[in-house]
């Protein structure tokens, strides 16, 4: 029995020595160390008590990110598999994808698909954003040339009742 006990107590020591506590955005994270380690060229996989990042106090790391992303970030980390939710914006994918420099090609089919859609329908609506802008801006220009010219003709008619020496019509009208 007492080597049992001694067993289970070195187990425990070793799975609190393997264990990483990480606060993103104010939700805190509690996992195994190991998880990072088959990602070697990620944030995570880097971080140690030298990490700008660590909080002595606290014994954690601390990123000011999206906690909800994170939760995939995460998963990612423990099963290889990178999902991500589709009601997300694919920029943010994108950021905190590029953040936790973990490879967009990493991203299961299913979900690229879905923010490759996303990307799509936003470059379409970007494109179109555009031609809005460029014929709001044609119009904009013709506008300001009739407004130009309507103000001088405006300016022209006054001159020719208030002054009836400005031409020889003004005479005759003024008569």
């Amino acid at each position: 029995m007492e080597r049992f006990n001694k067993k289970i107590t070195q187990n425990t020591k070793e799975e609190k020595s393997n264990t990483i506590i990480i606060n993103v955005g104010g939700e805190v994270f509690k996992t195994s160390k190991d998880h990072f380690k088959r990602f070697p060229k990620t944030r995570l996989a880097d971080l140690d008590a030298t990490s700008g990042s660590y909080e002595e106090s606290t014994n954690s790391y601390f990123f000011d990110r999206n906690p909800v992303l994170f939760h995939y970030i995460l998963d990612y980390y423990k099963s290889g598999q990178l999902h991500i939710p589709h009601n997300v914006c694919y920029r943010l994918v994108e950021s905190e994808l590029a953040y936790w420099q973990i490879e967009y090609s990493e991203m299961t089919d299913c979900c690229k698909k879905v923010v490759e859609d996303d990307f799509a329908e936003f470059a379409s609506e970007e494109s179109l954003q555009q031609e809005f802008n460029v014929r709001q801006h044609i119009y904009s220009s013709q506008t300001k040339q009739v407004t130009k010219n309507i103000s001088n003709w405006r300016i022209r008619i006054w001159g020719f009742l208030d002054d009836q020496s400005s031409s020889e019509a003004a005479k005759v009208c003024c008569l």
